[in-house]
């Protein structure tokens, strides 16, 4: 079944207008174009031509621009610093043995944390190997990095000429579907706290989902303020916009908390008005994913009634003496409830404005 769900898949993205079957030309082109440069110049160590291509090259061209640039900036300052450590400490191997081990051990911890720093440092061990199995080894400190700078002029050139996929066409469609991931995992937790159900495997699930929809919106939003032609204050409205997006997700972690230590359901006298109050922030959500998509969103922007309602409800029932017999901590909790909700909606206003920035400017 999974053999045929892949090849099924891969039958699907055989076409001109699929981003991958468009990368897979580009890069297949590129990698052609590297070789047949390392035959023509005649270079020793050609393979690091191609290699490169493959490294940096990325669906958009964004990503193509940035990883291109960190590998640059890394094998430069990783060869540098490996032939700097050859001419001072090559001949005393007692030290440069050790260093050249403790530096291995250096590129798998930085791996998977920062790219730049990780080519850095797998550069640097590589030329000192080289540098002390072979004369002059250092020498291929410089080859490597005049290698990578024709690699990743190659891998730059197909992404700028051979079908080129901008990263910033795709912002849209990604704002829509982070918000919408936020929205799934409103609604599993407005049925967890009106119903007083235990759903905890299900809103792990959903909150999993908007964490790789988040990784996935920063990826996108830094291809994107890479790419030629974005202006600055384009690039500062996805910036912002990614941070309100991080801290929606610190409100939905408190409010993932504040429903599970609610000790039960909702009270019944503020039932139909915790009912109304997640209908209308998750209808706040599904517009603002209509307006993500589309500048004329056809219905109207849903109003904020719902929360000073709510609150006239608390203060209702505070001057009725109907809240007396609550335990401090239940009317703690609700406090602690309505202020999310409130912050929620903060966001997503300031959401809104960096949206609208990223279509016409600032106001």
């Amino acid at each position: 079944m999974m053999r045929t769900d892949a090849i099924q898949k891969l039958r699907g993205e055989l076409r001109t207008d699929s981003v991958f079957f468009r990368h897979a030309i580009r890069s297949a082109f590129a990698v052609a174009a590297a070789i047949a440069a390392a035959h023509y110049l005649d270079l020793h160590h050609g393979i690091w031509l191609p290699i490169t291509v493959v490294v940096i090259m990325r669906p958009s061209l964004g990503g193509t621009i940035r990883h291109g640039w960190r590998r640059v900036l890394g094998t430069v300052l990783g060869a540098g610093a490996g032939i700097g450590l050859l001419i001072t400490l090559g001949a005393y191997p007692h030290v440069i043995i050790p260093l050249a081990l403790f530096l291995f051990l250096v590129t798998f911890f930085l791996k998977n944390h920062n790219y730049t720093l990780f080519v850095v440092a797998l550069t640097a061990t590589v030329v000192i190997i080289l540098g002390l199995i072979m004369p002059m080894g250092w020498k291929m400190g410089l080859v490597r990095i005049v290698d990578t700078l024709i690699g990743a002029g190659i891998g730059l050139g197909a992404a700028f000429f051979i079908w080129p996929q901008k990263a910033r066409a795709s912002v849209k469609k990604q704002i829509h579907d982070t918000l919408a991931t936020f929205e799934e995992h409103l609604d599993l937790l407005s049925r967890a706290y009106l119903t007083g159900r235990d759903m905890e495997g299900e809103i792990i699930r959903t909150r999993i989902h908007v964490i790789d929809a988040l990784n996935q919106c920063e990826e996108v939003f830094l291809e994107a303020s890479a790419e030629p032609g974005i202006r600055t204050e384009q690039r500062q409205a996805l910036s912002r916009l990614l941070r309100i997006f991080f801290r929606l997700l610190d409100l939905f972690t408190s409010l993932s908390t504040i429903i599970r230590h609610a000790g039960g359901t909702v009270l019944p006298v503020l039932s139909e008005s915790t009912d109304k109050l997640m209908a209308s922030t998750r209808a706040e959500f599904r517009w603002l994913e209509g307006y993500a998509l589309n500048a004329q969103v056809p219905a109207p922007r849903p109003s904020r009634k719902a929360v000073p309602e709510f609150l006239e409800t608390i203060r209702i029932l505070r001057a009725s003496g109907r809240f007396e017999d609550v335990p401090l901590a239940r009317r703690n909790n609700i406090s602690a409830f309505i202020w999310n909700i409130r912050a929620i909606g903060e966001e997503l206003d300031m959401a809104y404005q960096r949206i609208f920035e990223l279509r016409y400017g600032r106001k």
